[in-house]
C-alpha cells in the first residue's frame, strides 16, 4: 500500500527550486536561478535571502 501525504506547507520564490538541502538544524536551503534561500522546514517561513548570486547545486556543499 502506498500513501502519498499532503505537503506541510508551501512558500513562494522568485523562481522554480534548481537545487536543495535540509540542513541539521531543520533549515532548507534552496535555490532559484537568482536566488539563494533559507527557509524554516517546519512552517515554511522564509528566514532569509540572497538575490543576484547566480549558484547551481555544485557551488554548496551540504
Amino acid at each position: 500500500m502506498t500513501v502519498a501525504a499532503a505537503p506541510g506547507w508551501t512558500t513562494k520564490l522568485d523562481g522554480r527550486v534548481r537545487f536543495y538541502q535540509l540542513t541539521e538544524l531543520g533549515v532548507l536551503i534552496a535555490g532559484t536561478e537568482d536566488s539563494l534561500y533559507g527557509i524554516d522546514g517546519e512552517t515554511g517561513s522564509v528566514l532569509w535571502r540572497r538575490k543576484g548570486l547566480r549558484l547551481d547545486e555544485t557551488d554548496v556543499a551540504p
